[in-house]
């Protein structure tokens, strides 16, 4: 458990370093390989915000401001909708629901070249908003809200590192926000949490290997490589 826990932070290094925004999603489904999902979703909050301070200072000042005010206000519509289907779920339903989201996270993230080629793109308003809802259901539910965004943010015509670091200091504020609603919903195990700070440092290491092997390895083919994880997991998670 605790190499898989280790790792998870590792991975969480690695996409805020550039390698990719899928991670959060993929290392919820795999500690849910070994933890009951509504203790992972908690554990992997903190192992995030960690992540998010590197990325935030990385790309500090570079963001679209009128993107994050666009969509903040939705995206905490869609973490509140979200809390409120997390007090109804059972254990078991927690994590059907979980593979459930994981898979339709690969499915959207593989047809996302498809689906922006569909269509002459106009901007409108209303579009951050469904962004900012879909973005908190995702992220709250499985920390899983990268592929919506990205899809928007890809739509906008950003300059890449204008890209990066609206995406950063998005996830930075929408982590803070699902606090409060995680504590009311009893998802922290505080002893667990207590257990799990010496993994703290793998985090920012993550984040240099990232920076590192972006350059290197490509975001593209890292990604091909969550996408084929993050499908096994979502599967396992459904067969358990």
């Amino acid at each position: 458990m605790w190499v898989i826990i280790g790792l998870a932070a590792f991975l969480v290094g690695l996409g805020k370093g550039g390698l990719g925004g899928m991670v959060g999603a993929l290392v919820t489904a795999l500690i849910a390989l070994v933890l009951p999902p509504a203790q992972v979703i908690g554990l992997v909050l903190p192992l995030l915000i960690v992540g998010d301070l590197f990325a935030v200072v990385a790309h500090w000042g570079k963001w679209d401001r009128a993107i994050i005010i666009q969509l903040v206000p939705s995206a905490i519509l869609g973490v509140l909708l979200a809390t409120y289907f997390l007090y109804q779920l059972t254990g078991e339903g927690f994590r059907l629901a979980l593979g459930l989201i994981v898979l339709v996270f690969v499915v959207l993230k593989l047809l996302e070249g498809w689906l922006l080629k569909q269509f002459q793109y106009q901007p409108q308003r209303h579009h951050g908003w469904f962004t900012g809802v879909i973005s908190g259901i995702a992220s709250t539910l499985a920390h899983g809200g990268g592929p919506p965004l990205s899809i928007f943010l890809v739509l906008q015509s950003l300059k890449p590192e204008t890209f990066a670091a609206t995406a950063a200091f998005f996830f930075f504020i929408l982590n803070w926000v699902k606090v409060p609603s995680y504590w009311a919903a009893g998802l922290f195990d505080w002893e667990l949490l207590r257990s799990a700070l010496w993994v703290l440092p793998f985090v920012p290491m993550g984040v240099w290997v990232g920076k590192w092997g972006v350059k290197r390895i490509g975001r593209a083919y890292f990604e091909k490589v969550v996408l084929l994880l993050l499908s096994i997991s979502g599967i396992l998670l459904l067969l358990r």
